[in-house]
């Protein structure tokens, strides 16, 4: 994120990958929806703190 938000163009970001599905685990959420992290903690990263 930091880079992101260094970036000097850059004004957004999308992420697509919401929830974790059966061939890939890369989303913010576990299938069953529970957060793998602090929301809190995302916030603060997505806002660039």
């Amino acid at each position: 994120m930091r880079g992101i938000h260094a970036h000097p163009t850059l004004r957004g970001f999308c992420y697509t990958q919401l929830t974790d599905v059966r061939q890939e685990v890369n989303g913010l959420l576990f299938a069953d929806r529970t957060p793998k992290f602090s929301l809190a903690k995302i916030t603060r990263l997505t806002e660039g703190e």
